[in-house]
């Protein structure tokens, strides 16, 4: 009993430290005994894009520090085929930046409550591991538009990032909290908003509840009145000329 109190404490500790936690055994894709395949659902399980949102701060400061890795984009995104090579890309990248980056907060590193920025040695937050995955992933041939930085909610709340893979199985999520990737649905998360497809320097929500009031605040916006064309100024004047005179005249006064 003792025993089993014991390793419920250790599991809730673990789970509360955020997002900074490493999974604790990132080790090789084969070696950890996973799958060549994923096991996923028959039909695939995407995510539901909906309006555009604001970006992450963090995000836009790393696009304006590395405008062409946001620059990038397609109209016609296309689904990775999730074969058995690409599966193993997907765990082997994912196990090597878990185990190769230390977990440090931005706030700690940075003296920033948000920095987003690609790890170097001494080490980095969940959004850089997130940023360093989708580098290594493009840098194998997986194309940026499949790659999606996304921001989640965690049970209690607390922000996190992790990065989504966009394959006809489905879309699948890399989190360095988790030595296992996993369908997006399958993660303990609240999704809040990700990348657009076809703008990365756009998000999008994928919060269906907030969908609503996201359109109908939009729809809200007062629209700019259209300009009228000013009437005709007096034969040997200017629309101009009046206002100027009658300012000028003010400031004699004043």
């Amino acid at each position: 009993m003792f025993l089993m109190r014991l390793v419920i404490s250790v599991a809730l500790v673990l789970y509360l430290v955020g997002c900074q936690t490493i999974a604790p055994d990132a080790t090789s894709g084969l070696k950890a005994g996973k799958p060549l395949a994923p096991a996923g659902a028959l039909q695939p399980v995407s995510m539901e894009a909906g309006s555009q949102v604001v970006p992450p701060f963090g995000y836009i400061g790393f696009c304006l520090r590395h405008a062409a890795e946001c620059e990038t984009g397609t109209q016609t995104p296309s689904s990775v085929e999730l074969t058995p090579e690409k599966w193993r890309e997907l765990n082997e990248v994912n196990d090597y930046v878990n185990k190769a980056i230390r977990p440090v907060e931005d706030i700690d590193l940075y003296s920033r409550a948000e920095w987003w920025a690609y790890p170097g040695e001494e080490g980095g937050d969940c959004e850089d591991y997130a940023l360093l995955k989708r580098k290594l992933l493009i840098e194998r041939g997986w194309p940026a538009d499949a790659l999606l930085l996304s921001v989640v909610k965690e049970w209690n709340g607390a922000g996190h990032a992790v990065l989504t893979a966009v394959t006809d199985k489905g879309d699948y999520a890399l989190d360095n909290q988790a030595a296992n990737i996993v369908l997006w649905k399958d993660t303990p998360y609240s999704w809040v908003k990700r990348q657009s497809r076809t703008h990365p320097y756009m998000w999008v929500n994928l919060d269906p509840e907030r969908e609503a009031e996201i359109r109908l605040a939009s729809a809200e916006v007062p629209k700019r009145p259209a300009l009228q064309k000013p009437a005709a100024a007096p034969e040997g004047t200017s629309n101009l000329q009046k206002p100027l005179e009658e300012g000028v005249l003010k400031q004699s006064v004043n």
